[in-house]
């Protein structure tokens, strides 16, 4: 078989190539060279045809046909089981903890090359090395996520010294909680930014990409509401609508809302901060199990799912208004109504003493003493309680007691001594177990 450059000798010796085309010409106006042969394929066979082309194994043309019956087209995001060896993979927040052990997990999944940003250097410069010396090209890039100039020049960069941009998982956040009433624009914005901003920067600079997969790191806040998380809970429900779009658009999309994960992630900068919501019943999750579930989520095609160590009894305990979420019917074992403590039935003074126990409990278990070093009289607040321990503590007490309390309770009736007694008159002035009375508004 003998190949002939075509174009080479058009340019090179355009009165041969002229004298062939008259020839083969003559042969078609004769009916000697009939037409060459057509193989018809349906579209949804057209990674089968393909292959047949790259075998050299075929005459003639193949030809897809029926578009109407090939169904919407996904990309292949693990082919072979696999991630692309000639692909790169981007991963914002990628120089902390979490962002360098999913590199790590990428790499071991087949990932060629990662780009690694953030705004910071990174937390183990050792673990990029370690990467590195897997095989896998590892670039770092400082970068605000949510700077869309900055993020050109990076995405540019990497188009031009990386392979092909395959995947993108935008890890990037920040937490600042705090009650409603303790928000401003500016601590809104702060929590927006990296997450929900930084991530439409993503989606709108990488839309010619050609993506396999474009993994959106929520968080668990924006299904159960965690305390003090309101912003933090905005941006990562936008992470979560940004999926469902691009799957709208026939994009890549998958936004998962992790839980707090063990010793790395956000959670973890702070220990009070995770050793309550573990408290609550929303525990942390071994991180070789987080990548080992995402493997299965890209492997379904899940769009949006939540993984997380959620205890709902605990959660519903020390959060009473939970059970009443449409989104939470599908964890509700049963119907849940307010428990009678049976201390409406108790003598008052009986009852006071009861009830102030209860708070001493309650107060011990949120501010993390021991409860005997309680005094009755000290107001809480200067023990350190807070707006979010405040919430905390009125959720367990409406808990506890199988009443509705006023927001303002806490600060109200600040000490043991008042709160007891405040607590304990609402037996006498509510009808029901669940009706507010006058001392709890306060």
């Amino acid at each position: 078989m003998t190949a002939v450059d075509i174009a080479g000798l058009l340019r090179r010796r355009p009165e041969r190539f002229a004298s062939l085309l008259r020839t083969v010409w003559g042969l078609v106006e004769a009916g000697e060279l009939g037409p060459l042969p057509v193989r018809a394929r349906d579209f949804a066979d057209a990674e089968d045809a393909m292959r047949t082309m790259a075998r050299g194994e075929h005459i003639g043309k193949i030809v897809l046909t029926a578009p109407a019956r090939s169904g919407p087209v996904r990309p292949q995001p693990l082919p072979g089981g696999r991630l692309r060896a000639g692909g790169t993979y981007l991963i914002t927040g990628g120089l902390g903890a979490l962002g360098l052990s999913l590199a790590e997990f990428l790499a071991a999944s087949g990932a060629g090359a990662i780009a690694l940003l953030g705004r910071s250097a990174p937390d183990d410069p050792g673990r990029i090395e370690a990467l590195r010396a897997t095989g896998a090209r590892v670039g770092v890039w400082s970068a605000d996520v949510a700077d869309e100039q900055r993020m050109r020049e990076v995405l540019d960069e990497i188009r031009t010294r990386f392979p092909p941009l395959r995947g993108v998982f935008h890890a990037a956040g920040v937490l600042d909680d705090a009650t409603l009433l303790g928000l401003d624009a500016g601590r809104i914005e702060r929590v927006l930014r990296p997450k929900a901003h930084g991530a439409r920067v993503l989606h709108e600079l990488t839309a010619d990409d050609g993506l396999d997969l474009f993994v959106l790191f929520s968080s668990a806040a924006a299904y159960v509401g965690t305390a003090g998380q309101a912003a933090y809970a905005a941006a990562n429900s936008a992470l979560d609508a940004l999926a469902l779009e691009r799957r709208r658009a026939g994009l890549p999309g998958l936004s998962v809302q992790w839980g707090p994960v063990s010793g790395i992630g956000l959670a973890a900068r702070s220990a009070d901060r995770g050793d309550r919501l573990a408290d609550r019943g929303l525990g942390g999750v071994d991180v070789d199990a987080c990548w080992r579930a995402l493997r299965r989520f890209i492997e379904t095609d899940e769009a949006v799912v939540a993984y997380a160590a959620l205890d709902p009894e605990r959660w519903r305990e020390t959060y009473p208004a939970t059970a009443s979420q449409s989104s939470w019917q599908s964890l509700a074992a049963s119907d849940r109504t307010v428990v009678d403590t049976g201390l409406r039935n108790v003598p008052a003074r009986r009852r006071r003493e009861l009830v102030e126990e209860v708070v001493r409990r309650d107060a011990a278990f949120v501010l993390r003493v021991d409860g005997d070093k309680l005094a009755r009289d000290v107001p809480l607040r200067s023990l350190g309680l807070d707006s979010l321990m405040s919430v905390e503590l009125r959720n367990r007490l409406e808990s506890s007691l199988g009443l509705r309390l006023s927001p303002t309770l806490l600060w109200k009736y600040g000490s043991l001594a008042r709160l007891g007694a405040a607590l304990s008159e609402l037996f006498d002035t509510s009808g029901t177990s669940d009706t507010e009375g006058s001392a709890a508004h306060g």
